[in-house]
């Protein structure tokens, strides 16, 4: 009895890659906007955008990284949207929190937007609801320590697929 059942709910799922100030691979948790119910092929029809969202504990507190790609108003469904000819709107958030107050790891926090010019990005949506997401460059928003990562740029690639 393989799948779920016929008109079950679709499950998105993703991976991603991060380079930059935040380095690694990852498994996430993946929404999409507009397109948030129905078939896999029927959220793609009205997909507006994408979130992906990583949560951890380590390093001693809570880590949480979040990025989004949304399209421009009146924009839906399948497609090859790059930003330097589509006005995406891209952006990551990391947080971490400590488990303790008082403990010697510190809270951390950063915003990437993109910077015209600098960041590149192209969101492909396939209409089966599987796809990617590419980000370069995406600009450090929030003054950092020196010597911290998280004032550096960042970087991901994002595969979502939805069964």
């Amino acid at each position: 009895m393989g799948g779920p059942p016929a008109g079950g709910p679709a499950r998105l799922s993703g991976q991603g890659s991060f380079s930059g100030a935040i380095t690694g691979d990852t498994q996430g948790t993946v929404v999409f906007s507009g397109g948030v119910t129905g078939s896999c092929a029927s959220r793609a029809k009205q997909f507006t955008g994408v979130s992906f969202t990583d949560m951890e504990s380590s390093d001693g507190g809570r880590k949480v990284l979040l990025t989004r790609a949304t399209l421009p108003a009146g924009v839906e469904g399948p497609g090859t949207y790059d930003l330097s000819t589509t006005p995406l709107e891209v952006s990551a958030n990391y947080a971490f929190t400590p488990d303790q107050a008082g403990a010697q790891a510190r809270r951390e926090a950063q915003i990437w937007r993109a910077r015209s010019g600098e960041t590149r990005a192209v969101l492909v949506l396939r209409p089966d609801g599987t796809g990617k997401l590419t980000v370069s460059g995406l600009a450090p928003a929030l003054p950092q320590p020196a010597g911290s990562s998280l004032g550096q740029p960042l970087g991901f690639t994002e595969s979502f697929s939805c069964s």
